[in-house]
């Protein structure tokens, strides 16, 4: 390839997939700002969400991630499928190790009960983390 133009049909299936790609990861971006920003925007007064609200942001949530990575799998080739692969499998690994051993630290009263919120963000670190690995060592 040189400069700007793409002569073999293979670079340019490689950058259409790549904009693919990008465009639905712009997607899940967009998504989660929605719905973080949803749930800090339509808070009742007792700092609890509306029900109505809670729903749809989860469906938004919920039809964002099964579309959305159905979409992301049919733009992925074997190898980023592999990395995805190691960096579930990693992010799962975290939270099968760390829930149970917090759990059955709290009750025994030495730490406070395990924290969902604290575990997500953790997994979804976790992941990100197994994927920079595999991607980039």
């Amino acid at each position: 390839m040189t400069g700007k133009t793409m002569d073999n049909p293979g670079e340019r299936a490689a950058a259409a997939r790549r904009n693919r790609y990008h465009g639905t990861m712009g997607v899940y971006v967009a998504v989660a700002i929605l719905v973080v920003l949803g749930s800090w925007l339509f808070k009742r007064g007792d700092g609890q969400l509306a029900p109505a609200w809670a729903v749809t942001l989860s469906l938004l949530y919920l039809t964002t991630l099964v579309v959305g990575g159905w979409l992301v799998e049919r733009h992925t080739d074997e190898v980023e499928h592999r990395n995805n692969l190691f960096a579930a499998t990693f992010a799962a690994g975290f939270y099968g190790l760390g829930f149970p051993v917090w759990y059955f630290l709290a009750k025994a009263q030495l730490v406070p009960q395990p924290d969902q919120l604290v575990l997500f963000a953790g997994f979804v670190v976790m992941g990100a983390v197994g994927y920079m690995f595999k991607k980039f060592a």
